[in-house]
């Protein structure tokens, strides 16, 4: 556990668990560079292998292409408890990218067999989803906004809220006088995005490249050539990344578009003072659940969050599994072949990332990625515990005085009903329909 001293100086400082910061490069796993160290795996935040069992494990899968019908031991170990964070791509000292790897076994094995069934309801793009259910079960106020996020007018610069704020638009409001009114944080900003237009990142994240390029294609036509935007804040730390550095190595062409992170505008907004805090939690400590893209986005990405908290007044206390050895919010324990979404998986990696938060002992956790907010909300179904989870804007509008509405639990029961009601079952096989021609959302 590492506490970090509370300091009046918000300059943007670099956090000791930020050591191997390496962006996402697509490109086949370099087989004639790796020395089968083992480092990779022995690093790997979720499997926790021994160093000759990560040798062995690097050894095995890097023959693997050539046969795919699995193994035992290590390398099977991997192939299905990867929840692809990226950890071992940025520890590899010789930039080997074993994620690459995985990735590409769990391609070749998709595009022989497909995928269960139960992965279905995870397709973003399949009529009825994870997403789509909550969002059919949200307030009629809410439901309204998301609705008008849909607009396909032009325009310069756009909030970009993604898949999961589409599920939770109660981020963007407070309450007041009995009502829920716009929050001041997003003061001035457009907000677009649909989920027929996400990122994609779940896609990326399980190895489904072919559609990924789907994806590329339909976010060039949808932020070039239909809303026509010169700007894009990105609200989900994973949609900045993937449309900045990912999607245009799988062919979007977006080169002409600015994609900022929304946090460091808010960092900025707070450190200028536009953004006036009016309530110290100065006395208090908190800790951090980290966003697996952060690793890979932009060097010292930890840090905005870090910085905000410290502006905010309060003591940091680092979880055992933080920075480059983050432990994965739970979503990420489905993408692997072998789980394609298996509830208990998601469950059990969701209520070990709240474990490894409430373990700090810390009066409050945090989060940054509304994904692994959603997560944790879930993981407190399921493991009890009196530590409060918020989402970091929330905090924020708690300090410039305004009043989160905070429906945290209301939708982590939804989108457990809808798993239990609409996940399919059974051994049946499927692949994911050709999305490249799905119409666009209208207003």
């Amino acid at each position: 556990m590492h506490i970090i001293d509370d300091s009046k100086e918000c300059e943007l400082e670099t956090t000791r668990n930020n050591k191997g910061y390496r962006r996402y490069k697509r490109g086949a796993f370099k087989r004639d560079a790796c020395t089968s160290c083992g480092i990779c795996f022995a690093n790997c935040p979720s499997i926790h292998l021994s160093v000759p069992d990560a040798k062995k494990a690097i050894d095995e899968l890097a023959k693997m292409l050539e046969n795919i019908d699995g193994l035992d031991g290590p390398a099977g170990k991997i192939l299905a408890g990867c929840t692809t964070c990226m950890a071992c791509n940025v520890a590899c000292p010789n930039d080997c990218r074993p994620t690459n790897l995985i990735q590409d076994i769990w391609y070749a094995a998709y595009k022989k067999g497909g995928l269960p069934i139960r992965a279905e309801y995870f397709v973003h793009h399949n009529p009825v989803n994870y997403r789509t259910y909550v969002i059919e079960h949200l307030p009629d106020q809410e439901r309204r906004l998301v609705e008008s996020w849909k607009n396909l007018a032009p325009v310069d610069e756009i909030l970009y809220p993604g898949c999961t704020i589409l599920t939770m638009p109660y981020l963007l409001l407070a309450k007041r006088d009995g009502g829920l009114v716009p929050s001041k944080l997003f003061e001035g900003m457009v907000a677009r995005g649909s989920i027929d237009n996400c990122c994609g990142e779940t896609y990326f994240r399980s190895g489904l490249f072919d559609v990924v390029e789907q994806v590329a294609k339909r976010a060039t036509h949808y932020f070039r050539d239909i809303l026509k935007v010169k700007k894009v804040v990105c609200i989900c730390n994973a949609c900045g990344d993937v449309f900045a550095n990912i999607l245009p190595q799988f062919g979007a062409e977006l080169e002409n578009i600015e994609f900022v992170p929304y946090i460091k505008v808010l960092h900025d907004k707070l450190k200028s003072g536009e953004l006036p805090i009016v309530k110290s939690f100065k006395g208090k400590t908190i800790t951090i659940q980290e966003a697996c893209h952060a690793k890979i986005y932009e060097e010292n990405y930890y840090d905005y969050p870090r910085n905000i908290l410290k502006m905010l007044g309060f003591e940091i206390i680092e979880a055992k599994q933080y920075g480059d050895s983050n432990i994965c919010c739970g979503i990420g324990y489905g993408f692997s072949r072998a789980s394609s979404y298996s509830k208990l998986a998601i469950i059990k990696g969701s209520t070990s990332c709240l474990k490894n938060a409430v373990s700090t002992k810390a009066d409050i956790a945090c989060t940054y990625c509304a994904g692994c907010q959603a997560m944790l909300s879930v993981a407190k179904l399921f493991r009890w515990t009196r530590k409060p989870v918020y989402y970091i804007t929330e905090l924020v509008q708690l300090a410039i005085g305004e009043v989160p509405v905070g429906r945290h639990g209301p939708t982590a029961r939804s989108y457990n009903a809808g798993a239990n009601l609409k996940q399919k079952r059974g051994k049946q096989m499927f692949f994911v329909p050709d999305i490249s021609s799905l119409p666009h959302s209208k207003f």
